[in-house]
């Protein structure tokens, strides 16, 4: 049965119109809006769903991510498939059927929208990176990953500079695979800035992080394991609200299962 898409967040700050003799003004998400719904595999299945955004007129997508509740269940794609959608597909390895909560925050009026992508081949056992970039004169907002199956590890999603997204794997195949990273833009927006902090989890360590920005509204969050070890820490990374403050947020679940710590590297794309 096809799983029917729910409108789950309405409403981020509304940001003025700043325009360009290159371009025309861009309005920022005012009325933006997060849609989720369930991906449900059984033991040792995998499969994908994908999630188109609602609304009138042109509605592009910001940004999405996934939400999984163990390391047993291998997200190897989570990316913008088209300009309205969000695509998210995984293995679920567990003896147990497991649910995947999927999110992708969608906003009308991104008048000079632009969705990139770059892939890259990853040998044996070898780590890729693909850098997607913006074209001249756009900007980053967000970005995912679509790998060809569960045998390549994501090591790293998140903003790369002022322009790109950056997606880091370790290939576990018995063979040569690749990886592509996908970026969404927007055009003259306002200001653009950055906010990266850093959580450590020990051996056998759960943490689970939900932030904001510290002023504007989160265009994405993302994440680096800086060890580059392939090791599944990350469990979730995707947009999500603080009801009691009426806020934004970006939220990222980290379960290690390993012998030792992971320090994972998160950041927020905020535009003021």
């Amino acid at each position: 049965m096809k799983n029917t898409p729910r409108t789950w967040i309405c409403r981020l700050a509304a940001v003025a119109l700043v325009a360009t003799a290159a371009m025309l003004a861009v309005a920022a998400p005012a009325q933006a809006e997060i849609e989720e719904q369930p991906l449900t595999l059984g033991a040792g299945q995998s499969g994908s769903t994908t999630l188109t955004c609602r609304g009138v007129g042109n509605v592009e997508v910001i940004s999405g991510g996934a939400l999984t509740t163990t390391p047993l269940v291998k997200v190897w794609a989570s990316y913008p498939g088209t300009d309205s959608s969000w695509t998210v597909s995984a293995t679920n390895f567990a003896s147990t059927t497991q649910t995947i909560n999927v999110r992708v925050q969608c906003d009308a009026d991104v008048q000079s929208y632009w969705r990139q992508a770059k892939n890259v081949s990853i040998g044996i056992n070898g780590i890729g990176d693909a850098v997607a970039v913006c074209p001249a004169g756009r900007t980053s907002m967000g970005g995912g990953w679509l790998a060809p199956d569960a045998g390549v590890s994501i090591v790293a999603s998140r903003a790369q500079g002022s322009n790109g997204w950056q997606v880091r794997a370790r290939n576990f195949d018995s063979g040569g695979s690749s990886v592509t990273s996908f970026v969404t833009c927007v055009g003259a927006i306002g200001p653009r800035h950055v906010e990266p902090w850093v959580t450590t989890v020990g051996a056998n360590g759960i943490s689970n992080p939900t932030r904001g920005c510290s002023s504007g509204w989160i265009a994405s969050g993302g994440f680096s394991v800086t060890d580059d070890s392939g090791f599944t820490v990350v469990t979730a990374s995707l947009p999500s609200r603080n009801f009691s403050i009426n806020s934004d947020m970006w939220k990222w679940n980290f379960k290690n299962w390993d012998t030792v710590a992971h320090t994972i590297e998160q950041t927020l794309v905020c535009f003021d």
